[in-house]
């Protein structure tokens, strides 16, 4: 029931979008009863007809719903009164100095899979393909070749370089349509890159980045997109075994995993989020590697 409460709330809310949070603290202890919120410095709570219906803060595991600001001025609120408990949330004690998570729509979203403390998302793994993938070189040459491997066969894609040093890097382009559920908002918890090398093996693997590109909507006359993805995700923080420097069998890949401090939110239509993962090459030798594509780890909300 509570699963289904905060899921109702939430698809009911703003459209989805890249957002950031407001954070601070309580300035004073709340009790289990208390709906008068003090807090030690003031989010800024836009100004809504009828209260701040919309406006969610979050302590702990509890949600709270604003009503009105009791301190401070919308813009620039210190203390305000609260509906406690809501969206399924249980309405406890929090003391002071513990932080405050605010905001409307799909912040209120971001935060349950960034704090992590509830089992209120449906998560899942979707599957990008080796056909959504290029190897591309820089101070090298590589041939793109789309091939399968090992006795399994499996569809990867091959990039072979030149007897040069260098960088070769997965790009690989993910479409928003592969995820979309309903019309449900997505968060991408992770991205896992598999891959495998045989000849020669890189000699590191660099930091993953992840860029957006947006398309113009339909029109008479347009702006066409930018080429340079807009980076999304914060602070990426690549894990890499230690054996991707060492050849492995064709048809066998090692894992690569990609997390992202800041929450990334995908938007249903006109936008392709570009994926980026540099192996380097310190050796002037010919160098394969090959991919069969990305595991991309979601939450649905």
């Amino acid at each position: 029931m509570k699963k289904l409460l905060i899921l109702g709330s939430l698809l009911t809310m703003a459209a989805f979008g890249q957002s950031t949070l407001s954070t601070t603290t309580l300035s004073t202890a709340l009790t289990q009863s208390a709906t008068l919120v003090s807090l030690s410095s003031c989010p800024s709570i836009p100004a809504v007809v009828g209260g701040y219906p919309s406006y969610i803060l979050f302590v702990d595991n509890e949600a709270m719903r604003v009503q009105s600001i009791v301190t401070g001025t919308a813009g620039n609120a210190c203390a305000v009164s609260v509906l406690r408990g809501t969206d399924g949330s249980i309405q406890a004690t929090h003391s002071s100095g513990a932080v405050v998570y605010g905001g409307q729509g799909p912040d209120y979203g971001n935060q349950w899979l960034v704090d992590n403390a509830n089992g209120f998302f449906d998560t899942g793994e979707v599957f990008i393909p080796a056909s959504n993938c290029v190897w591309a070189p820089t101070t090298l040459t590589v041939t793109n070749t789309y091939p399968q491997i090992g006795t399994a066969f499996i569809p990867v894609v091959n990039g072979t370089t030149n007897a040069a040093a260098g960088t070769l890097t997965l790009s690989c382009s993910i479409l928003p349509n592969m995820f979309m559920n309903n019309g449900r908002g997505l968060v991408i918890k992770d991205i896992v890159a598999l891959v495998g090398s045989q000849t020669v093996a890189p000699t590191s693997v660099g930091t993953a980045t992840l860029g957006t590109i947006t398309f113009p909507t339909p029109a008479a006359s347009e702006t066409a997109s930018t080429v340079t993805p807009v980076s999304i995700g914060g602070t990426v923080s690549t894990v890499s075994p230690s054996q991707i420097t060492s050849v492995t069998t064709a048809g066998s890949f090692l894992s690569i995993r990609s997390t992202f401090s800041s929450p990334v939110l995908i938007t249903a239509d006109l936008q392709s989020l570009v994926y980026h993962l540099p192996f380097g090459q310190t050796a002037a030798s010919a160098m394969t590697l090959n991919s069969p594509g990305l595991l991309v780890h979601v939450a649905w909300y």
